[in-house]
């Protein structure tokens, strides 16, 4: 829940006066969230934070408008007693219903709108500022004019290929430059990407370009949570499949890939580890700990990813941690209150405990929670009073 406070012009046009036409606006206010709570796991506490909206519509006169519009909510957080910073942005396509009031520049007005959320929760503002830049137009530009484009000039300057080519060289001394086909280019990439030597030689030429990103970006450790707004079809085609069989499909695609693009920086994909399985709502989910490393980069990061449906719309959630990791990222603190990735109810003791009173008590908190449909919580609350 996102609470906006709109700055409304007070030359707001009534209705005898409405003409159709195209319209923007610029909403800013406080935005606060509701905590994610969940018994027996940890909870995400958000606090108030500086909320904008832009939107771009049309207003068809007769009091009926339509716009599209993205906004932006950033704010702190705690998880787990961490303090760490969280951005929530949202698309939306909205329809508002405006009722003039007589004599009045004020006009109230009722709206719907439908959206895709997407929540990065990061350790540090300046990962939170990444993903404010490739969100927004402006951000976008400032990107590609501070990083990407002088990095771009620098591949086209001639004494820069040249340092390039001597690395090269020096482990490969039989590579025709002049002459070189496609095909043998992505076998040259493949033998560099199999040579730490070069790896390393490499990162040394580009690393005051990593070293700029790195200081104003921080990529350090953050999870992306994406959630879809309508109804994923393809769930109802593969709901009932069996999961040895999906497993199989989705190694055979990857591999499939792999070869299809020949190229060498997704040669990890073709023993991607990964799990396919159902969760104790009975829905599929794919979940992997093997982190799809670059073979151009010799430092090493942890990775987590899991797909899933709730109400049957897609959830997806990335985790990337890359300093003081611990051999893992915050995926399962973050995921935990969802109760998405559990293949059986943790929160009912299963050990034969006789204190029903309590596992009726756990039961309807996991209910009203939404852990558990109503179909589920009759059929749970059946088997226990029996």
């Amino acid at each position: 829940m996102v609470g906006a406070i709109a700055i409304l012009s007070p030359d707001y046009v009534r209705a005898e006066e409405y003409k159709s036409g195209i319209y923007g606006s610029i909403n800013i206010g406080g935005g606060k969230y509701s905590d994610v709570e969940q018994p027996g796991a940890a909870t995400i506490g958000f606090d108030t934070g500086f909320s904008y909206e832009g939107s771009l519509g049309y207003d068809f006169g007769k009091r009926f408008r339509a716009d599209i519009s993205y906004s932006n909510t950033t704010s702190g957080a705690t998880l787990a007693g961490v303090d760490i910073d969280a951005k929530f942005g949202s698309i939306m396509l909205n329809g508002y219903i405006d009722f003039p009031i007589a004599d009045s520049k004020w006009e109230p007005f009722i709206g719907v709108g439908l959206g895709t959320k997407l929540i990065v929760i990061a350790n540090n503002k300046k990962t939170i500022k990444f993903f404010d830049d490739v969100t927004s137009v402006t951000g976008l530009e400032k990107l590609n004019r501070k990083h990407l484009q002088p990095l771009m000039q620098k591949l086209q300057d001639p004494k820069f290929l040249e340092k390039m080519i001597k690395i090269i060289q020096k482990e490969e001394p039989n590579v025709d430059f002049e002459n070189i086909t496609e095909e043998e280019m992505t076998q040259l990439m493949e033998k560099i990407s199999d040579n730490p030597k070069m790896v390393k030689a490499f990162e040394r030429l580009f690393k005051p370009y990593f070293k700029k990103f790195n200081a104003e970006y921080d990529l350090d450790k953050y999870t992306i949570l994406l959630m879809g707004d309508k109804k994923a079809e393809f769930i109802d085609e593969i709901k009932d499949a069996d999961i040895d069989d999906l497993n199989q499909i989705v190694r055979d695609g990857l591999i499939e890939l792999y070869e299809e693009a020949a190229d060498p920086s997704l040669k990890d994909l073709k023993d991607w580890q990964f799990k396919i399985s159902k969760n104790h709502n009975g829905n599929l989910y794919l979940y992997s700990d093997d982190s799809l490393q670059s073979p151009y980069l010799s430092s090493q990061f942890y990775q987590e990813i899991f797909l899933t449906t709730h109400n049957d719309k897609l959830f997806l959630a990335l985790s990337i941690c890359v300093e003081k990791c611990n051999g893992s990222t915050d995926f399962l603190n973050i995921i935990k209150p969802s109760n998405l990735y559990v293949k059986s109810n943790p929160n009912i003791n299963a050990s034969g405990s006789s204190d029903l009173t309590e596992q009726l008590k756990t039961l309807n908190e996991l209910y009203k929670s939404g852990a558990l449909t109503k179909e589920e919580f009759t059929k749970a609350k059946k088997k226990l009073l029996n």
